[in-house]
């Protein structure tokens, strides 16, 4: 799918033209490859620059001033109809021309074959936002499903939408993993609110626990409600967590191989285990 230009010129254009003729010299050939995102930007570079157009432009020549306009690039193709924008080439031509091609969200939203993937090859997470189905699921990569549930769920909920028991528990699964495989289980425990700050973490303790039932992990369940058994004592939040769940006290210990069975029995399968689930799921579990 080939973009297009804006309805309204982007006022930063002659500023990013700027300072790509500046870094790359007069004679620079070649596209500048832009991901935009709510969450950040990034770009990739194929221009050869001197008088014969062999030699390689290194992108780590650009200034940091380049992503900041990126930044505002952004925030500027928000106010386009089909905005905001979630990608953007500049193509530059030895003779002295640039050329500005835009893709557009709303665009986007209405068929997935027109979708440009990002520079590392994913879908793009506004799709992610805004989409849970079948479709989406068929196309996206078993590494890429626990991402879909990270953006899906808080997007649902900052729209004032329905969220289903079954995706709210996967995503509570997930928010477990993405925490306590980034921290351990101390900051999984420590943090007062799921990873994406919409709920206090202990209140999602108990869909933790149906999530990984949904997934036939039992193991995980025993290890999961050990693990706040273990850490009651030394957060009253995660005690009285325990309390309300129904889960039996434990001697206070200070050392445990906890994590070490948290690697070995759930992490290096939990991710497939998910993947297998979403995929064989009826359409209607997710409704």
């Amino acid at each position: 799918m080939v973009g297009d230009a804006a309805m309204m010129k982007n006022p930063h254009e002659e500023r990013l033209t700027a300072l790509l003729r500046k870094a790359a010299g007069k004679f620079a050939n070649g596209e500048i490859i832009c991901d935009l995102d709510s969450d950040g930007v990034g770009y990739t570079c194929d221009i050869r620059t001197g008088l014969l157009g062999t030699e390689c432009f290194d992108q780590d020549d650009l200034p940091t001033d380049f992503s900041d306009l990126l930044q505002s690039t952004y925030a500027w193709s928000r106010i386009d109809p089909r905005g905001p924008a979630y990608r953007m080439t500049i193509e530059l031509s030895r003779l002295g021309g640039e050329q500005y091609r835009y893709w557009w969200e709303e665009d986007g939203k209405r068929s997935l074959s027109g979708i440009v993937r990002t520079i590392s090859g994913s879908m793009p997470s506004f799709v992610l936002r805004h989409r849970f189905d079948r479709e989406l699921i068929d196309v996206v990569d078993d590494s890429k499903i626990l991402e879909l549930f990270l953006f899906h769920v808080p997007a649902r909920f900052a729209r004032n939408e329905l969220v289903p028991a079954s995706m709210f528990e996967l995503y509570a699964v997930v928010d477990w993993e993405a925490d306590t495989s980034n921290g351990t289980f101390d900051q999984y425990f420590a943090r007062p609110t799921d990873i994406s700050g919409l709920f206090a973490r202990e209140a999602l303790y108990p869909a933790t626990l149906r999530g990984l039932e949904r997934l036939g992990m039992t193991d995980a369940i025993a290890l999961y409600r050990e693990a706040i058994a273990l850490y009651s004592h030394f957060n009253g939040r995660v005690e009285q967590a325990r309390e309300r769940i129904g889960i039996s006290a434990v001697p206070r210990q200070e050392e445990s191989d906890i994590m070490h069975r948290y690697y070995r029995d759930f992490e290096e399968h939990y991710r497939t285990a998910l993947a297998d689930y979403v995929r064989s799921a009826s359409p209607q579990v997710w409704i």
